[in-house]
């Protein structure tokens, strides 16, 4: 392996110090993760360093929010909106929402990879060999 390929750009301690500790299985879970989201990145951006800031971010981001909505889900099994109700004396609020990522996956939005240099809109381009008209 070269210039780190294939080893996540985050170690899950280095995930630990950046977010909260780990149950043992979580840290299992968060290592699988990272290791993907390292895949993933390489897969779109091939020469990338393996020590890049900007992978480090995107995969820390990446991981948490699928550990977040793991844990959401496993307490809100088989749904993917929520809403709450608060009464004060009089007054009602209600507070709901839909969840972002309920399956709980390796989700890359648009600023993640343009975060990592590759832009959501592809550049048009073409293929004309000479003397195939």
């Amino acid at each position: 392996m070269t210039n780190g390929e294939g080893a996540p750009f985050l170690t899950v301690t280095e995930f630990e110090q950046q977010w909260r500790p780990l149950s043992e299985s979580e840290k299992l879970y968060a290592e699988q993760l990272l290791a993907a989201a390292a895949r993933r990145i390489r897969n779109r951006v091939p020469e990338i360093a393996a020590d890049d800031p900007d992978a480090k971010l995107v995969s820390f981001q990446v991981v948490r929010s699928a550990l977040q909505s793991d844990a959401l889900q496993a307490s809100t099994a088989g749904h993917s909106s929520y809403t709450r109700t608060k009464t004060v004396g009089e007054k009602t609020e209600s507070i709901g929402g839909t969840l972002t990522n309920p399956d709980a996956l390796l989700l890359f939005t648009d600023f993640h990879w343009a975060q990592l240099g590759i832009s959501p809109n592809p550049l048009p381009r073409h293929n004309f060999p000479r003397n195939d008209y």
